[in-house]
């Protein structure tokens, strides 16, 4: 019995620090795409800067669109994702759907 407690609680202490891991890979991830995201909006800035403040707000309007959209995406790509990871750890339990 004290072996088992034991290892449940390894069990834990290791779960816990893959989570802070991970939680530390996602936030280098959002800074990265951040960063990468503004670095597209100044050279499209850029490409338009000789033209009149009309089309360069148009040209902004339509990157920050795009730019929210694809963010909109990969966060339903997550989503789905945990959604899935839920779904397994589902199928684990007596009383699952998919049995």
């Amino acid at each position: 019995l004290t072996h088992m407690m034991q290892f449940n609680n390894s069990q834990k202490a290791y779960g816990n620090r893959n989570t802070l891991i991970e939680k530390g890979k996602i936030k280098s991830t959002i800074v990265a795409d951040f960063i990468l995201s503004e670095e597209i909006v100044i050279i499209v800035l850029g490409s338009v800067a000789e033209e009149s403040l009309s089309i360069q707000i148009a040209v902004m309007s339509m990157t920050l669109v795009a730019t929210v959209g694809v963010y909109g995406i990969l966060a339903l790509i997550v989503r789905i994702d945990e959604y899935g990871m839920k779904l397994i750890n589902l199928n684990e339990k007596e009383n699952s759907f998919s049995n």
